[in-house]
């Protein structure tokens, strides 16, 4: 039993390794290849939810929710660019938004911080700062994020070879 065990461990540790190099090594081209299976799966959903919709009778909601999916769907899987970029446009206006609140927070508690508020207002800056950078290049942020993502699955499946093989 314990011999499975150890054989599975190991065909999934070099099963995350190659994924974790193809995602370290092409990560735009992965981006493109998951945002474009996620526009079929819109567009799929779509079209069932119309059938849906229009076999049980349930117009309105149900036939509006179709058609909007597959509209979605097809644009998604005519741009799969544009989802890959949405995930860090997203996260670049938290950012900035919350800097600005971290901002405003610091200036107004000023008196009640102390000598703490410079780090604070400095966090809330930096902050500001990173959310401008990654609306700035959000299709380069998105491929760095695949990058960690893949370096992560390359560096927890080495772990586990090394664990299991001793």
């Amino acid at each position: 039993m314990f011999h499975n065990l150890r054989t599975n461990r190991i065909l999934s540790a070099v099963v995350f390794i190659l994924l974790g190099l193809i995602l370290l090594l092409f990560p735009n081209a992965t981006m493109i290849l998951v945002c474009t299976i996620i526009g079929w799966g819109v567009l799929i959903s779509g079209v069932v939810a119309l059938i849906d919709a229009i076999r049980n009778g349930n117009g309105g909601f149900g036939v509006a929710a179709g058609v909007i999916g597959i509209i979605l769907g097809i644009y998604l899987v005519a741009r799969p660019g544009f989802l890959a970029s949405i995930i860090p446009f997203v996260v670049g206006i938290v950012l900035v938004v919350n800097g600005i609140l971290n901002l405003v927070t610091a200036a107004r508690n000023k008196d009640v911080f102390g000598k703490r508020y410079a780090p604070s207002l400095a966090g809330g800056v930096l902050t500001v700062i990173f959310g401008i950078l990654i609306l700035c290049n959000t299709f380069y942020t998105a491929s760095l994020i695949v990058r960690f993502i893949g370096l992560g699955l390359i560096l927890g499946a080495v772990s586990n070879l090394i664990s299991f093989t001793k």
